[in-house]
């Protein structure tokens, strides 16, 4: 069993499951609060990266609403500077159960966006509760957009 369950929902609606497709964070929220630590629910949108030729994310592209909530969340970074949705260019999940952190088997990040907009943070464990199509596109006052180019990968930010 992966740290992550119930992504089969996520690759029913949106075709697959990547991490790396999570192209903004909408809505955060803490539940279960004790004296101890705390779930962390996330509502993303995920927007499946297409083939080398093109830009990602696609503002007027289809996008898809997850909710993911983690569980017993530790070492939270989370910095945000505005109203909007926050973009994450770099989100990813990674297992990390054979480091042997306690309580810890998965570290959530954005390493590009915490020079500015970003998060991070560690979590037991996190389950998908939902997926289903974005009622309205990405609410953000610049679109930070990723073009292949010959060596592999360049940017560009459009407002």
């Amino acid at each position: 069993m992966g740290v992550v369950t119930g992504t089969e929902i996520i690759a029913g609606q949106a075709g697959r499951w990547n991490p790396a497709d999570v192209a903004y964070i909408r809505r955060v929220s803490f539940e279960n609060w004790d004296d101890a630590s705390f779930d962390l629910a996330l509502l993303l949108l995920l927007q499946p990266r297409p083939p080398l030729s093109a830009g990602w994310p696609d503002p007027n592209g289809k996008f898809w609403e997850v909710e993911i909530v983690f569980n017993r969340v530790r070492d939270l970074v989370l910095t945000v500077c505005g109203p909007w949705d926050i973009q994450t260019p770099s989100f990813s999940l990674d297992d990390i159960r054979d480091r042997q952190w306690e309580g810890i088997n998965l570290l959530v990040s954005d390493y590009e966006g915490l020079t500015q907009d970003g998060i991070r943070f560690g979590a037991k464990s996190a389950q998908v509760r939902s997926c289903r199509p974005a009622r309205y596109a990405p609410n953000s006052p610049e679109v930070w957009r990723e073009y292949p180019d010959v060596f592999g990968g360049s940017s560009e930010s459009i407002g």
